[in-house]
């Protein structure tokens, strides 16, 4: 057995340390490569030398080892990107301070993320990795950024056009209908004094048109004034003791002579339990009825128009009634359901339709009842009738409830 001396282990060592650092070199996915500075006169870098390559530096830069080995990057490489380089490395060569950077070679087309650091004086070494991949998902992620912010601002342009607009149109609803309400006032008044004169027929007969016209007017002024207040989220709900029953009633005693004269049937009905005090808004509630009735007898040219109301839901504090409007009239096409809530929406929107109406008593029935923290739905066939039914939720009365609602509707007049 033959006995290694010292110096001899240690050169094995050497070998073994070599070519494990060798096959690492070889082997890595980063591209790498050891080079050698080249300075002027006054110590300044001016060029490098390719010492050594690895396969992936061939793989990731297109440079074989054979073309570049002993030779100067200026000779390899175009001059804009020698001289970059040879600015970056030669600090890290003659100072030995790392660096890491990224950086786009031009004539490749490709993106590396570079490292470099000095293994000794006047020499250093780089890893190079690809990162072309990762830079051109980010650009078209800025890109795509860029263009989503764009978007927003146009979108954020034309919501704050559409907000203008929406105010714009508030504001003349709003004050529209209170210049016209005043002289329209004035113009029924004037039409009830002319019905207490004595006047033929033929004249009566124009007064008690004036006097509808106005009316029906006026109706559509307060329509506007509520979808104004709407639109604006101005328009609430008032918290008063009433009885269900009697506010029911009372609206179709006023519809009874209109139906009446078109020789319909008007049936109401109330639930025991919509009898009790309640608190809530009669007259919110009284309109949302109005608007439903109204319609049921419009479109209604035979047979029955029906109001009822019932309790579907109670709790310690509060309790919930169904309230249904049923008719036996023209019904409601399908294809037009689903724009019943709408403003200015109506079943039938051609120019030749038998019925007037400007749409607007279903959309404010619709946001009151939702104010009343109820849903309203319609049932209908049309030639087969309709059935339009709301909830609406009301605060059980009490002596202190009622004493605290009467305050409140005080303060508020």
């Amino acid at each position: 057995m033959a006995i290694l001396s010292p110096e001899t282990i240690g050169l094995e060592a050497l070998r073994a340390s070599e070519e494990k650092y060798r096959r690492l070199f070889d082997h890595s996915l980063n591209g790498l490569a050891l080079h050698q500075i080249v300075t002027d006169g006054r110590g300044r870098p001016v060029d490098y030398i390719f010492l050594e390559v690895n396969r992936a530096f061939e793989k990731l830069t297109g440079l074989r080892a054979q073309d570049v080995l002993g030779r100067r990057v200026t000779e390899v490489l175009p001059g804009i990107e020698a001289d970059s380089f040879i600015e970056i490395f030669g600090r890290v060569a003659l100072t030995g301070e790392p660096v890491r950077f990224e950086k786009f070679a031009g004539p490749l087309n490709k993106h590396y993320d570079v490292a470099a650091f000095s293994p000794r004086k006047g020499q250093f070494a780089a890893s190079f990795s690809d990162i072309t991949s990762q830079k051109l998902a980010e650009e078209r992620l800025g890109q795509h950024t860029r263009e989503l912010e764009q978007k927003n601002q146009a979108l954020a342009q034309a919501l704050s056009a559409v907000e203008e607009a929406r105010e714009l149109k508030r504001q003349f609803l709003d004050n529209m209908s209170h210049e016209v309400r005043t002289p329209m006032n004035g113009v029924l008044g004037l039409a009830d004094l002319m019905l207490d004169t004595a006047m033929d027929s033929e004249q009566r007969e124009y007064a008690e048109a004036i006097k509808s016209s106005a009316t029906s007017l006026l109706a559509l002024l307060n329509d506007l004034l509520d979808l104004s207040k709407i639109e604006a989220g101005r328009l609430c709900v008032k918290c008063q003791p009433l009885n269900l029953a009697e506010t029911v009633e009372a609206v179709a005693t006023r519809f009874a002579a209109r139906a009446q004269a078109k020789g319909l049937t008007l049936a109401c009905a109330a639930a025991r339990e919509a009898r009790r005090s309640l608190l809530g808004d009669p007259l919110r509630l009284s309109q949302v009825l109005s608007n439903l009735l109204g319609n049921a007898i419009k479109f209604t040219e035979q047979g029955t128009v029906a109001v009822r109301v019932k309790l579907v839901a109670e709790e310690t504090s509060k309790a919930t009634f169904l309230f249904e409007v049923q008719d036996t009239g023209i019904g409601i096409p399908a294809e037009h359901r689903s724009r019943l809530f709408e403003s200015f929406a109506q079943g039938d929107g051609s120019t030749t339709r038998e019925h007037g109406g400007a749409g607007l008593g279903l959309a404010i029935s619709k946001a009151l009842v939702e104010l009343m923290g109820g849903t309203i739905e319609v049932h209908s066939q049309a030639g087969h009738g309709s059935v339009v039914r709301f909830t609406a939720e009301f605060r059980k009365s009490t002596p202190d409830l009622e004493a605290l609602a009467g305050a409140l509707e005080g303060a508020a007049d």
